[in-house]
């Protein structure tokens, strides 16, 4: 656990399974998203080109489309975790 002032791409090289890059040499990507940038082999992350090409668009569209389900499901798995906390007397 780092402190709050850490950033989520220093905790992620301080804290990044050897496993992960492992999976990047054997061709499965992690997805992430724009904070991550220069994060690590591996990695894809959207570009952050103010005026993007429109293959850029598409890259950046489809690593959205792909992080999505996972996103969902991380906020979902927040909720009923905090909602863990609520007492009903």
């Amino acid at each position: 656990m780092e402190p709050g002032s850490t950033h989520d791409p220093a905790a992620a090289r301080l804290h990044v399974p050897p496993a992960l890059y492992r999976s990047a040499w054997l061709g499965m990507p992690v997805l992430a998203d724009k904070g991550y940038q220069g994060a690590g082999i591996g990695i894809l992350v959207p570009t952050k080109n103010p005026n993007p090409t429109p293959d850029e668009e598409a890259c950046n569209s489809l690593l959205s489309a792909l992080r999505a389900p996972a996103e969902r499901a991380n906020a979902m798995f927040k909720h009923f975790r905090g909602s863990s906390h609520l007492r009903v007397w």
